[in-house]
């Protein structure tokens, strides 16, 4: 389905919302099964987020043998992964997490009918705090900060929906994962991940931040892949789904 087109179709409408029907989406008992969303005419990036992204989930999560109970979708924008993970685990509780005003009134909208899903309007930091943006890093201000928007953390997450860990996490989250990562002793939400899926921005990475994450995580047994504009960190037993195919070489004549 060309979603562009459909977009580019959609500009010339005077509503705020429109309602797009999607066929081919991943789904637990059909394998694939149809679904619908709302975008907003004239955002372009309403179309190139849910063409890519359930492209992605389609082409990789669903072929995995494994069933997430807790999900994580950090930088969950207007909720087409959120949707896609949504139909694929109906059993699993996911928590997703999303700062912009009008980004997170579209993904309550969308995920209204899910009652596993929950929703936070808030930004993802290593604490709960007020963030603000002094260009291009994401840094914690007073509360009473103007523009300033609120911030849970992993532990506030957890707490909150009664839960151990999270199984699955999405994190794209426009540079705020370094700081989920900077401080050692605030790392006991990994305990329980078994797959993390990272949009890594390493424009707005401290010197350090990025050979950090990786000793971290390869720490704790983690092996990375990548998967399109993601890194894909992966538990032992499920690394091996993940790695893409490797082509063996030709054989040379005798």
């Amino acid at each position: 389905m060309d979603f562009l087109a459909i977009g580019k179709s959609l500009n010339e409408t005077a509503q705020p919302f429109v309602r797009v029907y999607i066929d081919g989406v991943p789904c637990e008992i059909q394998g694939c099964c149809s679904a619908s969303i709302l975008i907003r005419p004239g955002h372009d990036s309403d179309t190139t987020v849910l063409s890519f992204v359930l492209s992605w989930y389609s082409g990789l999560l669903a072929k995995l043998p494994w069933q997430p109970q807790t999900i994580l979708d950090a930088g969950g924008n207007m909720g087409v992964a959120t949707l896609a993970l949504a139909h694929m685990y109906p059993m699993a509780q996911i928590v997703v997490v999303e700062p912009e005003p009008g980004n997170c009134c579209l993904l309550e909208m969308n995920t209204v009918t899910f009652p596993n899903v929950h929703v936070e309007c808030s930004g993802l930091w290593d604490k709960d705090a007020s963030l603000g943006m002094v260009p291009p890093y994401t840094v914690e201000v007073a509360e009473v900060t103007p523009g300033s928007l609120r911030a849970i953390s992993m532990q506030s997450l957890l707490s909150k929906y009664n839960l151990t860990s999270f199984d699955y996490i999405k994190l794209d989250i426009e540079g705020s994962e370094w700081q989920l990562f900077r401080q050692d002793f605030n790392l006991g939400w990994l305990t329980g991940v078994k797959l993390m899926s990272l949009e890594a921005h390493p424009y707005k990475a401290l010197p350090g931040d990025e050979d950090h994450l990786v000793t971290v995580l390869k720490s704790r047994g983690y092996d990375m892949s990548r998967h399109s504009e993601y890194e894909v960190w992966a538990s032992q037993d499920l690394h091996p789904f993940l790695r893409p195919k490797q082509t063996p070489p030709a054989l040379l004549p005798i």
